[in-house]
């Protein structure tokens, strides 16, 4: 009879804690403007979890979201639109297929 190993379980649940780069990008910010923050005491800090291991909590970083003010300034005028791009690609047709002239 042949045994299997079992699989590792895919977690379906967030986790509640962070590592740094995780932490920063689900506040939308670079990793080098999260620091910042944090050294300046405007973001959450870290907590320890073992003795070279800190994260953020999930919970800590949406209440400081939820903390700060809201802007005044509207968005740039282009924020969510795209312009199609235009094309000058050639159109090939059945004589450039064949090898005749367009």
């Amino acid at each position: 009879m042949k045994t299997t190993k079992p699989t590792a379980q895919v977690a379906t649940t967030p986790t509640a804690a962070l590592c740094r780069a995780d932490a920063a990008a689900y506040v939308a910010l670079s990793d080098t403007t999260f620091e910042k923050l944090i050294r300046e005491g405007h973001a959450p800090a870290p907590r320890r979890i073992s003795s070279k291991r800190v994260v953020w909590l999930r919970r800590e970083l949406d209440e400081w979201l939820e903390s700060l003010p809201v802007s005044d300034l509207p968005p740039p005028a282009n924020t969510g639109t795209r312009n199609p791009e235009k094309s000058s690609a050639h159109v090939y047709t059945d004589a450039d297929r064949k090898g005749g002239a367009a």
